[in-house]
Parts: structure tokens; sequence; C-alpha cells
């Protein structure tokens, strides 16, 4: 994955925090979800430097085709479409029905299966991450199901949020 300059100094700051969990906030375009996968790919690579991720490990190869065993990406499933990342096999079938349009919201289904993969082992030993994009579209019901999980996490277990609205938070 290859980060704008300008991001560049942000991830390896990033790289040297000690809490289990991240906030990146800024306007729209300024790029914190880009920076969101560059520090979940970091934490997940095998063979991080300071500068982030190797790029060429088995992690950060299964980071690349998104089937990372120990990361779990939460998003609205419209922003998920737009940038790649796979979505669970009900949405698929769901969507492919005709039944609705991608969600804008971050379903409370979805933050569901999150807190159930934080309950799980972890697949390798870089522990697991859960990047959370467009963190401000959890509706309130999403929101208070994450709540416990993201103040005390189990294990190894980190947490990024990228928002491009911190006031909807």
């Amino acid at each position: 994955m290859t980060l704008a300059p300008w991001l560049q100094r942000p991830l390896r700051a990033a790289l040297t925090l000690r809490g289990h969990a991240v906030l990146l906030d800024g306007p729209a375009g300024l790029g914190q979800l880009e920076l969101a996968e560059a520090l979940a790919q970091s934490w997940l690579c095998e063979q991080p430097s300071e500068q982030g991720a190797c790029g060429t490990c088995p992690s950060c190869h299964a980071f690349g085709v998104r089937t990372h065993p120990d990361l779990f990406a939460l998003m609205p499933e419209q922003l998920a479409l737009e940038r790649g990342w796979p979505l669970d096999a009900a949405t698929q079938e769901r969507l492919q029905r005709r039944d609705g349009k991608p969600a804008r919201v971050i379903r409370v289904e979805a933050t569901r299966a999150a807190v159930a993969f934080a309950q799980l082992s972890s697949g390798r030993e870089q522990g697991k991450v859960i990047l959370i994009l467009a963190a401000e579209r959890l509706n309130v019901e999403s929101a208070n199901t994450l709540l416990k999980t993201l103040e005390e996490p189990p294990g190894r277990l980190r947490f990024i949020l990228a928002t491009e609205a911190l006031h909807q938070l």
C-alpha cells in the first residue's frame, strides 16, 4: 500500500502509541481512511519497520487481498463496496436479491459480528485489529453494542476508528 507523503509522518507517530485504540479524524479527502488502513496493516505485519508494514510478508499479503484472519473491518456497506472490502454472505445475498441498497450506516448486525470476532483467538502472533471506517456512521444501537468491548478489549485486540465528522461521534 502506497501512502501519500503527508500521511507518512502521522503513520510513524501512530505506530509509537501504546494504547489499544486510536481515533483518526479530519475533513473528507484528507486521507484518514487510508491512514487507518495503513496502520492496521502495520499492526498486523510480521516484519514491520518504523515506516510501517513491510508489504511482503504473508500477513501483508492477506491484508492486501482483504482476507487477514485477525482483521475485522467495520464500515457502512456502501463504503465497503467503494473501498473493495468484502461483505458477509448474508449481506451479499440480500443485495443480490435487490431487497435494499447498501447501507450508509454501520448496521448493528455488523457491529455484533465485530464484538463476536473480538472474543475469538488470534490466528497469528501480532494480535487482532478491528478497523472502523466512517465511525461517525455508527448509529446509537451499534455504538452501544461496541462500547463495552472498546472500553475493555480482550487479549491483544486493538481498535482503529477513522472519521470525517468527529462532532457526530
